[in-house]
This record gives structure tokens, sequence and C-alpha cells, in this order.
């Protein structure tokens, strides 16, 4: 028998809903595992995990891969996936629908405006839509210096909630804070606008989540600079005095001089408002410690589990606890985290970020040094990514430049 789907929360928005339709598709299927039902989809256990967790909504394509896998009918899931687009999006969804899978619409053609969305945003212009999250929409724009900036737009339920925009207003002060080579800096927000929103440096290069559903797992090398790069993110981070509290591979972003962290700290805006609401904490569960999962308080060590958990992702295209939400937190709590597939000295390393106890886990100065030892650089080299991640990387970078 298949495990209930948890209720949804009443605050929840359209991704979300749709989100929880999926999960409730699937648990009428009898709960097939990720993997089972890749088989049958055709996409990673990570694209479909991905696609039912409600941070993004999914591609269309994806969206009838997953519910054709679990005996959903077609015609009825594109109606579903075309409603919560014009929700989301404003006017027609058109833009948002692939083209073809092995060449995504974005960045080789960069949705346009539509419907209800701004052409400005504080002092940014906006150029093109390129996302939905929990929060709200992502743009890009072009800030008045004429860089190219990532513009979030709070969701208008959200920008009603009176806790939420204090929280909001906090953390975006404390993000403005961070200031380092492998994060993504905060140069703008307003939280008292009509709509909230926040602007950061914006990053021509695909998520670690993207790039390895992809171009497959990183070779060792690459994981080993990556591991440097978010290791050093995290420490300019806490020097803030903030913790992640959601690395997972969708929040790190590849670029050709390294990784670039982002959405550091923002993550607890999002978090249920009361101690009597029951939802569960912002996050992805295969990537939140143990203490985060039962919702005890978070502290670095907390970032420090999710890095190990973001090194097995990168090195095997997996999470070490499973792809279903409901098992990897039950996993995360109970079980050793699995780790075949890595080589010795990395298994040994991530297994020590894996400790259950925050207080065993290893410190970030062995991380880096560790990293630093292993990768034989002492600094990123340009070169640190396989050949067809770095194709990609100049690819968004000539859609960018012809936008900007």
């Amino acid at each position: 028998m298949g495990r209930r789907e948890n209720p949804l929360d009443p605050s929840a928005g359209p991704v979300a809903e749709f989100a929880h339709a999926l999960r409730q598709l699937r648990v009428r299927a009898g709960t097939p595992s990720y993997r089972a039902l890749s088989r049958t989809a055709g996409y990673s256990s990570s694209a479909l995990c991905a696609a039912a967790s409600g941070a993004a909504l999914p591609s269309l394509e994806l969206t009838l891969a997953y519910a054709g896998g679990c005996g959903g009918v077609r015609a009825e899931w594109e109606a579903r996936w075309l409603d919560v687009a014009k929700a989301v999006m404003g006017g027609s969804p058109a833009a948002a629908m692939p083209r073809r899978r092995a060449e995504p619409a974005y960045p080789s053609m960069l949705p346009p405006l539509v419907g209800d969305d701004p052409t400005t945003v504080g002092a940014h212009r906006l150029l093109a839509r390129i996302g939905v999250g929990r929060m709200g929409r992502v743009y890009l724009g072009a800030a008045a210096g004429g860089y190219p900036v990532a513009v979030t737009v709070v969701r208008g339920e959200l920008a009603e909630d009176i806790e939420f925009r204090r929280r909001f207003r906090r953390d975006v002060a404390a993000a403005g804070r961070v200031r380092g080579r492998f994060t993504a800096r905060v140069v703008d927000a307003d939280a008292d606008a009509a709509r909230p929103w926040l602007a950061t440096n914006y990053v021509a290069g695909p998520s670690l989540e993207e790039a390895v559903a992809r171009f497959g797992p990183l070779p060792a090398a690459s994981v080993w600079s990556l591991l440097v790069g978010v290791a050093e993110a995290l420490r300019t981070v806490w020097a803030a005095g903030l913790v992640h509290r959601d690395l997972r591979p969708a929040n790190v972003l590849l670029a050709r001089s390294g990784p670039r962290v982002i959405d550091f700290g923002i993550a607890r805006a999002l978090d249920p408002i009361s101690p009597a609401n029951t939802a569960l904490p912002a996050g992805l569960p295969a990537f939140m410690a143990p203490e985060h999962v039962l919702g005890k308080r978070l502290a670095f060590p907390s970032d420090v589990f999710a890095l190990g958990a973001l090194m097995v992702f990168a090195a095997t295209g997996r999470s070490p606890f499973g792809d279903d939400a409901d098992a990897a937190r039950y996993r995360v709590v109970h079980e050793s985290p699995r780790l075949t597939g890595l080589p010795r000295d990395l298994r040994e390393l991530v297994a020590a970020c894996l400790e259950k106890n925050p207080e065993r886990r290893l410190d970030l100065p062995t991380l880096i040094r560790a990293g630093r030892d292993k990768g034989g650089v002492a600094r990123i080299p340009s070169d640190w990514l396989p050949e067809p991640y770095l194709e990609e990387i100049r690819r968004r970078s000539t859609a960018l430049a012809s936008v900007l």
C-alpha cells in the first residue's frame, strides 16, 4: 500500500498545489519509487522528484512524463499545467513550453515578458522571465549600470502576509552583507514595495541540478573544485551571521570561474509562521540535516550536512537518501547515507559531513584544505568543468549578450 500524501498547506500557491496533485497521482499509482518511475518516464529520478517538490513549475514535457508514468491522462495534465502556467506567468504560457527536449527553451530563447509581468522593478529594467519558485517569479533584468541581475518578485499572497514581510526584510538585510567570490551578491531589494522584490547578480550558467540531469555526474576533479567553491561560499555566508538553510543542487549555479551559491538565508522567510502551523519546514528533504527535518534550531553544521549530500549528487547524480520526499525525511534522521559509487577519499570526507550529530561533522577549513589537496590546485581553474558544461555556459552567455 502506498503512503498517504501529507495535507496541503492552505496558504500554498498554485505551484505548490500543482506539485501536491502530482504527488497524489503517484500515491494513487501505488507510490512507485522515483527510480522505477524514471525507467518509464524517460527522465532521471532526481528530475522527477524535483518536478513534484513544489520548488518551481516543471516543464510541460516533464509534467507529462511524470503523469504518464503514474497512469495520468495526458490531456488532463496538459490542461492543468497550462492553467498553472497562466496563473504564475501571466497571459499565454507558450513561452514556457519546451521546443524539444535536447535544447530547452531557456536560455537559447529567453521567455519574453507577457501578461501582467512588470517591465521595471525599482531601477531595474526587466528583459525576460526565467523561472518560477516558491517565493515568486524570477526575471532577468538590467540594472541602471547595464549589468545583468536576477530579480525575484514575491507572490501576491506572501506580499499580504505581515510576518512574511518582517522576515523578508530581516533576511534580505542580512544577505546584503554577504560578499564573496562564490556567492551571487544581493545588489538591491525593497521589502516595502506592493510586491516585495530582491535583485542579485545574474549568473549565466546552469544550476548543478540542471547540468547533472542533462550531462551526467561530474568527474572527481570537478567535484573537488565544487567542494572548495561551495565551502568558501558557506564561509562567507556564515561570516555575515547567516545559515544558508536550503543548500541544494538548484541553489548552486555553475560559472566558468567556479560555482555560485544563491538564495542564502532567504528560505527562513518561508518557514511556517506560527508554532501551531503543522506545515513542514522549507527545504528539500534529501538535502536537509536531521535537525532541520525535525524542526529543531539550525546552525552552521546544518549547512555542512547539506554540502555532503550535494557532493554525492554531483558525483553520482543521486541523493544519498533517495528521491522520495517522505522516505528521505525518515532516512536522513534514522538511516546511513548511500555512498556507493564515490571514490574512497571523497566517500570518507562526505561521510564525516553526513554525521547525524551536528557536533561530529567536519568544519569548513578542513573541507577546504581537503578539496584543494585532492584537487591539486590552490585556486579553481577556468577549465574546472567538462567541455559539455562549459559549452552550455558559453551558450547562455551568448543568449544573455543578445538581450542586454
